[in-house]
């Protein structure tokens, strides 16, 4: 089971099906939001656009979210900046294409699969994906993972010639 990452407070206006996708059309549910710079409240909406990332499947079906960002203006006199979307949380990242579930579900599977495979078995369960895809997410997460060895050494010789090969671990 996934750790489930909080998505801010969402009001979901609809649920459509079609074909085999699941796609939830919402919107944020808070009266104001703050700004990331300076923190302060902002009620002024300035503007609205779609995000559409996709979440976790249900049963084999897409499950693609449908948002309705509001873009607010911040009203501090000191802040630097004009306008701001509204965040949903850490379960959202901002211009994410997939909740943080969903990717680390794609994650798990590149690690387990690889890129074609991966790829293969994520289509099944209902979260589409390139293998190019699986496999930036595995680059992204190895150069923090992984240290250099500080020594390794392999060696493959023959013990016979026409015969058997082995290897040395040293």
């Amino acid at each position: 089971m996934l750790p489930a990452e909080p998505l801010a407070p969402l009001l979901i206006r609809r649920v459509v099906l079609e074909e085999n996708t699941v796609i939830l059309e919402g919107q944020g549910s808070g009266e104001t939001a703050a700004c990331p710079a300076c923190g302060a409240l902002s009620g002024s909406v300035h503007d609205r656009y779609t995000r559409q990332p996709l979440d976790l499947p249900w049963r084999g079906w897409v499950v693609r979210l449908v948002l309705t960002v509001r873009r607010f203006r911040c009203r501090a006199p000191a802040c630097s900046r004009e306008t701001f979307a509204e965040d949903f949380g850490p379960g959202l990242p901002r211009c994410a294409r997939r909740t943080a579930q969903a990717s680390t579900l794609l994650l798990r599977l590149a690690w387990t699969a690889g890129g074609e495979a991966g790829a293969r078995l994520a289509h099944a369960a209902g979260l589409p994906t390139s293998p190019d895809t699986l496999l930036r997410l595995l680059r992204r997460t190895a150069s923090l993972a992984t240290e250099t060895p500080r020594v390794l050494g392999v060696d493959d010789f023959a013990l016979r010639r026409g015969g058997r090969s082995a290897t040395q671990f040293v």
